[in-house]
C-alpha cells in the first residue's frame, strides 16, 4: 500500500467517510494530504533520530487533554489521531500565510505572539521536551561541529535561562509554513515538537525561524511580556535563545540529511549554520574590541 492509498483507508475506515478528492502537499518531514477540500491528513514519517522522543506522545496527550478539559487553544479542530503512527486527520483552515508582507511584518507577528501566549497558558501535563538531550543526540547523528567554545558559552546561557523558569506547553517549530492567518487570528500548525519548556524557545523559534530582524524580535519579546504574568525576559536572553536554535536545528537538519539523503535538510541546515557563524564572528569582533 503507498502512502496516498493509506491516506485514503486512513479517513475511509476509521470515520467511514467515503474520499472523492485527495491531493499531496509538501510537507517538510512528514507526509500530507489534502482531502475532500476540508481536511489534512498527516502520515506520519519515522525518523532515528527522534524517535526515544516520540515515544512519549506529547503531540497526541495535547489535543487529548485539550479535548477533555475543553480548553480553548490555537489549533485547528483534529478530527482524529492514531499515535502508534502519529498519523494525524484536521480540520483544514482556510487562511493566509504570515510574513508575506512586509507592511504586514508587525501586525502578523504580534498575531502569532498571542496565539504562543495563549497556548502557553494552556493547563496541560506534557513530558519536557528533553532540549539537551535532543541536542545532544542530534550533534552526534550529524557528525558536524561548531566553534566549541562559543557552543558552549550559548548553552551555559540556555541552561541557566531554563533553570530560571517555569516550563509551559511550547510549540518550538515556528516556521512561517507552520502558521495560518485566519480571521485575525494566528493558527497554529504541527505539533510534532510540542513539549514543556521555558516559554523563550517559542519567541526565539518565531525569530529564528523567520529571520527577524532584531528590531521586531525586540517588539514581539515585549509584546509577550505585556500579555502574561511571568517576569520579563531580557533582550540578551531572547538572543541567546536563538542563537542556540541555529546550532540545534543545523545539527536536526544535518542528522536527517544523513539518514535520507534529502537535499531540503542539508540547505536548511547551512541557513541555520550562516546565521551561527555570524552570531560566532560578532562575538569575536565584540572580544577584540
Amino acid at each position: 500500500m503507498n502512502r496516498l492509498q493509506k491516506a485514503i483507508q486512513f479517513v475511509e475506515t476509521e470515520k467511514g467517510e467515503k474520499v472523492f478528492s485527495i491531493r499531496p502537499i509538501e510537507g517538510h518531514a512528514n507526509d500530507l494530504f489534502f482531502v475532500n477540500l476540508k481536511y489534512i491528513v498527516r502520515l506520519g514519517v519515522l525518523n532515528n533520530i527522534d524517535a526515544p522522543f516520540l515515544a512519549d506522545y506529547c503531540e497526541y496527550h495535547l489535543y487529548k487533554q485539550i479535548i477533555e478539559k475543553r480548553l480553548d487553544a490555537p489549533f485547528p479542530p483534529l478530527m482524529l489521531y492514531a499515535p502508534a503512527d502519529r498519523d494525524k486527520w484536521e480540520l483544514y483552515m482556510d487562511g493566509e500565510e504570515p510574513f508575506t508582507k512586509k507592511d504586514r511584518l508587525t501586525e502578523d507577528a504580534f498575531l502569532v505572539v498571542d496565539s504562543i501566549a495563549q497556548m502557553h497558558s494552556l493547563e496541560v501535563d506534557l513530558p519536557s521536551f528533553n532540549t539537551f538531550s535532543r541536542f545532544n543526540l542530534y550533534k552526534k547523528a550529524s557528525g558536524k561541529k561548531l566553534p566549541v567554545s562559543f557552543e558552549r558559552q550559548i548553552i551555559a546561557n540556555v541552561e541557566r535561562i531554563i533553570d530560571s523558569r517555569k516550563p509551559v506547553c511550547c510549540h518550538h517549530q515556528l516556521a512561517a509554513d507552520n502558521i495560518i492567518l485566519s480571521n485575525q487570528k494566528a493558527i497554529l500548525l504541527d505539533l510534532e515538537f510540542v513539549g514543556m519548556n521555558a516559554s523563550i524557545f517559542d519567541i526565539a523559534s518565531l525569530a529564528e525561524e523567520n529571520g527577524f530582524p532584531s528590531a521586531l524580535s525586540r517588539q514581539c519579546l515585549t509584546r509577550y511580556s505585556t500579555l502574561t504574568l511571568e517576569n520579563a525576559y531580557t533582550f540578551e536572553e531572547l538572543n541567546s535563545v536563538i542563537i542556540f536554535l541555529d546550532a540545534f536545528w543545523y545539527y536536526w537538519n544535518m542528522a536527517r540529511y544523513n539518514e535520507t539523503g534529502q537535499d531540503k535538510y542539508s540547505k536548511a541546515a547551512e541557513e541555520k549554520k550562516k546565521r551561527f557563524l555570524f552570531a560566532f564572528n560578532g562575538k569575536l569582533m565584540e572580544d577584540n574590541e
